[in-house]
């Protein structure tokens, strides 16, 4: 997408870092909107806008949020829970939606061709998220001056 360079450079590392990773972006979760996108299939670039969208809608799920209450409440826990990880399976791809840790307003979906083994996928994705969140600067939080 362009605009900030380190975000730019963090999403090549992470999409690098999955495999068979052919899109990977940087999402605003209460939004939808799409920050940051690093792609090196093209046809990932028209979708991207609808993948942000629909990361919002699925993280603030409310069919989401009741199923996940009843196992909370066998926990004895007060408040459910947020959704951090979804993966979704389709005929062409798999897309892994991670919410990040402490700028808990981001999500990373790295979209993957769907012959990669999801469970190693994710268990990259995971690690990938967490060294964006690590190495980089938020430029659309307030106060940041990139």
């Amino acid at each position: 997408m362009g605009g900030n360079v380190e975000l730019d450079q963090a999403l090549a590392a992470a999409e690098a870092e999955v495999p068979e990773c052919v899109a990977v972006s940087y999402v605003d979760a209460t939004t939808g909107a799409l920050l940051g996108l690093r792609a090196s299939d093209p046809i990932a670039h028209g979708g991207a806008a609808l993948v942000a969208a629909s990361t919002t809608e699925l993280l603030r799920s409310a069919a989401l949020a009741a199923a996940e209450s009843v196992f909370d409440r066998g926990r004895h826990e007060r408040a459910p829970s947020p959704t951090e990880e979804i993966v979704v399976t389709a005929r062409e791809h798999v897309h892994l939606v991670i919410r990040l840790k402490t700028r808990r307003k981001r999500a990373v979906v790295f979209v993957c061709r769907a012959s990669v083994e999801a469970d190693v996928a994710l268990g990259h994705a995971r690690a990938a998220a967490a060294a964006l969140e690590a190495t980089t600067r938020d430029p659309f939080e307030r106060g940041s001056t990139t």
